[in-house]
Order: structure tokens, then C-alpha cells, then sequence
């Protein structure tokens, strides 16, 4: 008996060698690209991570110093890289204590910033006691506070953080500004 012809439709073929290579050969290219995106995010992870814990901390910085600049009742010494005042803080026992306590106590802070970093001293009014501790870092200028009228009798305090960014393009300024409202006359009375 003779076996009937069978008839093939292309469709029923399957694919070819070609067909399959060049299939193989896209399906790599696409997760090459997709690994190496992949690469590129993983490594500047950290960076990102990095940068974005500075700006938080001079957010921070620039809170605490606002804050602490509404309730100055004395401007002590002026420049655009230092500024000590008389202000209320809630502190517990002293002024270079821990904080907490519900009763307002009347404190010196002086923040003083050179090269890349502003310390914060605080201490009694009269001077003793006093505590420094580093509150920001990655400054690229030392010009942090501006004053108006003048430095001499301020009526307002403005300050500006420049932090460096991970380009030149990239940097960071934080601004903000207080009028002394509890300030009765010029510095230093």
C-alpha cells in the first residue's frame, strides 16, 4: 500500500536554525541592556544614599539654627562666618545639658564656620559651661549668615548652606531666614 501524501503547511514547520538564532541573540541583547541598567543603579546606590543624609542633616542644621534664632533676645557678635546670641533653649538642668525640660532657659549659642563644617558652642549666658559639637558638614562656603541692616545692628538674620553635589551642577543650597523680634537694640547691648 502506498502511504498517502502528507502535505506540510509552513505554519506546522516550526522555526528555523536562523529563525531561532536570531531570537536567542535579541532575547541576550535585552538582558545585557537590562543587567547593565541594573549594574549602573546598584553602584550609584550608595552615593545617592549618601548624598541625599547630607542634605537631610543640613535641613536639620538649618531648622535647629532658624529656631534657635526666633528666640534670640541678644545678638552678641556678628560675621557672615560666626554668630553668638542670647536665646531661649528647653533645656534640663544647663544650658549644655540635654534638652527636655518644659521651662525655657536663657543660653548663649555661637556658631562658628570655617572650611567645610559650622560648629554650635552653647554655654551659659555669662560663659561657662560650654559644649561644641559639629553640626554640619560638606560646606563649600563659609559665608553662612547675612544681615539686615548690618551686622552691627541686625534686624534680620538670614543663613545659606552650600553643600557640594556629586557634579559641579549638582550643589545644594539651603536658605532661610528670621527677623529678631525679641532683639531690643544693636550687638553686643
Amino acid at each position: 500500500m502506498d502511504e498517502p501524501e502528507r502535505k506540510t503547511d509552513r505554519h506546522d514547520a516550526g522555526y528555523t536554525l536562523i529563525e531561532l538564532l536570531i531570537g536567542i541573540t535579541l532575547m541576550l541583547l535585552v538582558l545585557a541592556a537590562g543587567l547593565t541598567l541594573l549594574q549602573i543603579v546598584t553602584r550609584s546606590e550608595p552615593a545617592i544614599r549618601e548624598a541625599n543624609a547630607s542634605i537631610q542633616d543640613a535641613q536639620i542644621a538649618a531648622e535647629r539654627m532658624t529656631r534657635e534664632l526666633r528666640q534670640t533676645y541678644a545678638v552678641n557678635s556678628a560675621s557672615p562666618t560666626s554668630l553668638s546670641v542670647d536665646t531661649y533653649l528647653q533645656q534640663s538642668s544647663s544650658c549644655a545639658g540635654t534638652g527636655g525640660s518644659e521651662t525655657a532657659r536663657q543660653c548663649r549659642v555661637a556658631y562658628t564656620c570655617g572650611s567645610s563644617s559650622c560648629t554650635r558652642t552653647v554655654s551659659e549666658v555669662n560663659g561657662t559651661g560650654a559644649q561644641t559639637a559639629t553640626v554640619i558638614t560638606g560646606l563649600t562656603s563659609t559665608d553662612v549668615f547675612s544681615y539686615s541692616p548690618s551686622a552691627a545692628e541686625p534686624i534680620s538674620i538670614s543663613l545659606t548652606l552650600q553643600l557640594a553635589g556629586e557634579g559641579s551642577d549638582d550643589a545644594i543650597t539651603i536658605s532661610d531666614g528670621v527677623v529678631l523680634r525679641n532683639v531690643s537694640g544693636a550687638v553686643g547691648s
